[in-house]
């Protein structure tokens, strides 16, 4: 069953589309991704091609099956409208540790760092997701020492709760991570 809300989204800034991933993406995805700076805080490392190029066909099956109740993964692309280039990515998903949170999350390429283009791209994303998907409470989880972020989420108004810990092996990556959230009205 096709959603709308998922598959036709097409949020617009003064300077970024954001939109569903295409298989055309792939070349300017893997350039952003393949950056090590870009992916230093992720679980995931720098990935081939060949592996954005399934994770983009992933997301094209998310895309179909994603409901405002289950969203399995709803990754966007953030597209310069400048240059018309893919330059990051941004969207929502289940929180690894607690699938039944909504977590949002975002990467850019370092070229375009401290521009304040991350925000501008989450900003849309969450208002998107509190007006037309529904949701109610969205939360974030960010290292500590990746300070970038933190000022991010916290300009994006979320509120720290706590700190990550008592983790299983499998979701160590993220032992002594900050916890965030920000529930509909709040946004900022």
């Amino acid at each position: 069953m096709k959603n709308p809300l998922f598959q036709n989204t097409n949020l617009e800034t003064d300077r970024l589309i954001i939109r569903p991933f295409r298989p055309t993406d792939a070349d300017q995805l893997h350039a952003v991704v393949s950056q090590p700076e870009v992916v230093r805080f992720l679980p995931e490392e720098v990935m081939t091609l060949e592996e954005v190029k399934n994770i983009i066909n992933w997301f094209l099956t998310c895309y179909e099956k994603n409901t405002p109740e289950n969203i399995i993964k709803w990754t966007l692309g953030i597209i310069l409208k400048e240059t018309s280039c893919v330059i990051g990515w941004t969207g929502l998903g289940p929180l690894d540790f607690s699938p039944r949170e909504t977590e949002l999350f975002c990467g850019l390429s370092q070229a375009y760092w401290g521009k304040g283009i991350a925000a501008e791209a989450c900003r849309v994303v969450l208002d998107y997701a509190f007006s037309d998907i529904g949701l109610n409470r969205i939360v974030a989880v960010v290292n500590p020492v990746n300070h970038q972020s933190v000022r991010l989420i916290e300009k994006l108004g979320m509120t720290r709760e706590k700190q990550v810990q008592g983790l299983s092996d499998e979701f160590r990556h993220y032992e002594g991570h900050d916890y965030y959230s920000l529930s509909g009205p709040d946004i900022r």
